[in-house]
């Protein structure tokens, strides 16, 4: 995002995942206990899973607030940007977390939840060491973005054979609205922005009612 934002449009970004952020801190203790009512012997697991999960999404939506919250002119705003980048590595680990857990399991499972992780840890140092914003880091950052969302196709006979047919879905029309949705990350557009973040929240929304109705 290259092209400055107006300041009703900040308002507008910041609000649309404020928004989010304190509907899922707020209804998180109420997700669980449902959550772990359901899960009966597995409490534990999918509990854990889920709570992983909704983390990651209070982190994305409240960096992306803050960020977009905060004035142009604050010393801040820079720190906050990478923060709210960083945060979008976590959210896409954190939705793959229940997932494994829960549904794919075995070997495939883990080696693509450490493989998720992992790369968490190589958005977070790449975020942190990237002091120029140029083409050449954005194409990266949006491919490893991409290719962390994406990597479910890798095991997804396993995954489709296994989950709750509202849970397939649901998880791939929250992968496709985070797709679709970096088309207007990309525009210079006028409220393009604004776009996005409804995007997110659509992807969000979908994986969330996947993963704490159909889990199981």
């Amino acid at each position: 995002m290259s092209r400055p934002q107006s300041r009703i449009e900040e308002r507008w970004n910041s609000v649309t995942h404020g928004g989010m952020a304190i509907l899922l801190l707020l209804t998180m203790p109420l997700v669980l206990m449902h959550v772990i009512r359901q899960a009966g012997k597995m409490a534990l697991r999918d509990g854990l899973g889920v709570g992983i999960f909704i983390l990651c999404l209070i982190l994305m939506f409240s960096s992306s607030a803050l960020y977009h919250g905060v004035p142009a002119s604050s010393k801040y705003k820079r720190i906050l940007n990478r923060l709210d980048h960083m945060s979008i590595f976590f959210a896409i680990a954190g939705s793959y977390t229940p997932l494994v857990l829960s549904v794919i399991g075995g070997r495939a499972g883990w080696i693509i939840l450490a493989v998720e992780w992992s790369l968490v840890l190589v958005g977070v140092i790449f975020k942190s060491l990237s002091f120029k914003k140029n083409l050449l880091s954005w194409i990266f950052s949006i491919s490893l973005y991409l290719a962390m969302g994406w990597a479910i196709v890798v095991c997804f006979p396993l995954f489709a054979a296994r989950a709750h047919p509202a849970c397939i879905w649901l998880v791939l029309a929250g992968g496709i609205f985070y797709t679709v949705g970096i088309i207007f990350f990309a525009l210079e557009k006028r409220y393009a922005h604004v776009v996005w973040h409804f995007f997110v929240n659509a992807g969000a929304i979908s994986h969330f009612i996947a993963i704490v109705f159909f889990l199981n």
